[in-house]
């Protein structure tokens, strides 16, 4: 993502390597912005244009200036600000959402009600071109979620200073 490169989350698995050591298949799900219609056209064209996201548990929803997965925000070449937002629903308990500018946490939210829920809302400054991530996330596996690595998921946005403009 730091070469400029948008990549469509995806998840999938359908071999057994280490029976030991490979989580329950299925367990890593994609989901993808379809709209208002569902069709495989739109599955097709959603994951084409990176509006997706993975998960084994939580179900996020990011947007950078109101622009989903896969947007895109244009700001002037002296930077300016942009708002982010986020929501998570969790049938288990997730200890904290993260966003990430260019691969670094720049906010860490708590999660209230059990950690099973929670939305935020914040306007950042941005003074160089780059993408921002979000992620769910806990330090221990719930049941019914199997996974060592606890839940996490993430979506991506870009943030171009100008047009021409190349990531970090």
């Amino acid at each position: 993502m730091n070469c400029g490169f948008k990549i469509t989350a995806s998840a999938g698995e359908d071999s057994i390597l280490s029976l030991h050591g490979t989580p329950v298949m299925g367990s890593s799900r994609v989901y993808a912005y379809l709209g208002t219609k569902l069709t495989w056209e739109g599955r097709i064209d959603a994951i084409r244009h990176v509006r997706t996201f993975v998960t084994n548990g939580p179900l996020i929803r990011f947007a950078v200036d109101g622009q989903l997965p896969g947007g895109e925000v244009h700001l002037p070449a002296g930077g300016g600000s942009v708002e982010l937002s986020g929501q998570l629903n969790s049938i288990v308990p997730v200890d904290r959402m993260e966003v990430y500018f260019n691969g670094a946490v720049i906010e860490t939210i708590p999660l209230s009600s059990g950690g099973k829920e929670g939305d935020f809302r914040k306007r950042v400054a941005v003074t160089r071109s780059g993408w921002f991530t979000f992620r769910a996330i806990s330090n221990e596996s719930h049941r019914p979620v199997e996974d060592l690595c606890g839940r996490r998921n993430q979506s991506c946005l870009r943030v171009l200073r100008r047009p021409a403009d190349t990531l970090p």
